[in-house]
């Protein structure tokens, strides 16, 4: 991981002006990407490569937009600007032969524009029996969220693979705001923790087949009640039985699945409304108030 500790040399002191995320965590069956995916034009031994990559829509990171971003091999994407830093999967990673793939798309899923950036059967540089592999997402939707989804791998020596980290680093840099946030301990129960100091920890394991993580701006929940508040924000999230709205707008809500169907409906009068949702499976689920973008949340 040296590679990205150089990076993070340029971070120091108390972090400021941090912006919230919401963390949602789970598994769901990873689908590898099906035509027409674009394949990125890197050699085929490849090793520190980079590439544009278009998101087909307008992300939306704080108060900024963007169109596209710079993708690294090493499983860390960042905007044009260099101020957001997204890492799916940091490590040093290589291609492994022809069974090694990178590739893309912009399709329409869970309601939303998403853009999918995919490696698979990636090899190590560190693995120096050249059989560890593994497989891997980003999902970049619309509404400025993004997920990490894991897909199959082989890893034995995690202490070589690794570089003495006991897993990968998943998180996220704004390099603005000095602000680094990484998921800690068990991949299948992570905390978000904020960063400041390039001693960063990375997850206590390596996330097994089909786990995702989905990072999300807050930028609603911090607001004081007084305030003309547009956005909303629910909480907690993942969320057991009863999942709280809060917003200065009032309206219609809905808890739809990924399908579309909408499983819960009612009215917000106030500035926090409670749902229940005990009856509701565990799952992936999103939540929209009258006028406002839907928000994604975890049922378990």
């Amino acid at each position: 991981m040296r590679k990205f500790i150089l990076a993070l040399g340029l971070l120091s002191g108390t972090l400021l002006n941090a912006q919230n995320y919401q963390l949602s965590f789970g598994n769901a069956p990873f689908a590898e990407l099906t035509s027409p995916t674009t394949p990125l034009d890197w050699p085929f031994d490849w090793d520190d490569e980079f590439a544009l990559i278009p998101f087909g829509f307008s992300f939306p990171v704080g108060n900024e937009t963007y169109d596209s971003l710079v993708l690294s091999s090493n499983g860390w994407a960042i905007t044009l600007d260099e101020v957001n830093e997204f890492n799916a999967y940091y490590v040093d990673l290589v291609a492994a032969g022809d069974e090694t793939s990178v590739s893309y798309k912009t399709e329409v899923a869970d309601g939303a524009n998403v853009l999918k950036i995919e490696f698979l059967n990636a090899g190590f540089y560190e693995d120096t029996t050249g059989t560890a592999r593994t497989s891997f997402q980003f999902w970049f939707y619309d509404n400025g969220c993004w997920d990490c989804r894991i897909g199959p791998s082989f890893i034995v020596d995690t202490v070589q693979i690794f570089e003495q980290y006991p897993g990968p680093f998943i998180g996220y840099a704004n390099y603005t705001n000095e602000q680094v946030l990484a998921l800690v301990g068990l991949s299948n129960n992570p905390e978000l923790l904020t960063i400041d100091s390039i001693a960063f920890p990375s997850l206590n394991d390596v996330p097994s087949d089909g786990a995702f993580y989905t990072f999300c701006e807050e930028s609603a929940s911090a607001l004081d009640a007084s305030q003309d508040i547009r956005q909303i924000s629910v909480f907690p999230n993942p969320v057991v039985s009863d999942l709280v709205i809060r917003s200065a707008s009032n309206g219609v809500w809905t808890v739809s699945d990924l399908q579309g169907r909408i499983l819960e409906k009612g009215i917000k009068d106030q500035i926090e409304e409670r749902i229940v949702l005990k009856e509701i499976p565990d799952g992936v689920y999103f939540i929209q108030l009258s006028g406002e973008r839907p928000i994604r949340f975890l049922k378990k």
